[in-house]
């Protein structure tokens, strides 16, 4: 029996997670996610998807995206798959699918749940990273990671809240 297609509405944000199988590991090393996030790229800038927010944790990650079709986010998250899954079954030398069915895509419907959903996916991240304290010779590269995510969050911040500004005149900027 074939699967529902999604619907999405065009404009309207869309929180969406994806699961490793079983919750194992979905990123082994560095390159796993560079490679994850440029395909992620292509397909955004291929789909007309704008990505507002994402984390890509050990076994999962988190997006939260915009779409000006009612398919884009079904297909840029499809482009990615096919490229990301054949990627790490021959890089790691496995096979099938590393996904737990389907990914999950929740509507936002008001600017607060945008920004809600923008901090809770931002923040993810640092729950898990300090839970295990870091090695001697990772500091550096940890507050150095830390520096560039927490930037970014005020830059993502700083641009969700012109773009209310300038859409629904809601909030102001910062």
């Amino acid at each position: 029996m074939p699967r529902k297609p999604r619907f999405y509405l065009p404009g309207i944000s869309v929180h969406i997670v994806q699961r490793g199988h079983s919750r194992q590991p979905v990123f082994f090393e560095n390159n796993d996610y560079a490679a994850y996030l440029n395909w992620l790229g292509e397909a955004a800038e291929r789909y007309s998807c704008a990505i507002h927010a994402y984390v890509l944790m050990t076994n999962h990650i988190h997006i939260l995206a915009t779409t000006e079709t009612k398919n884009s986010i079904s297909l840029m998250i499809q482009y990615t798959g096919r490229r990301y899954v054949p990627y790490i079954n021959h890089t790691y030398g496995s096979s099938g699918s590393i996904w737990e069915g389907r990914y999950k895509a929740s509507l936002i419907h008001d600017e607060e749940y945008l920004l809600t959903c923008m901090r809770y996916i931002e923040l993810n991240q640092f729950g898990h990273i300090w839970l295990k304290p870091p090695a001697a010779t990772d500091g550096a590269v940890t507050v150095r990671t830390a520096k560039v995510r927490i930037t970014s969050l005020l830059n993502r911040i700083r641009c969700i809240r012109h773009l209310v500004v300038a859409n629904r005149n809601v909030l102001r900027p910062i």
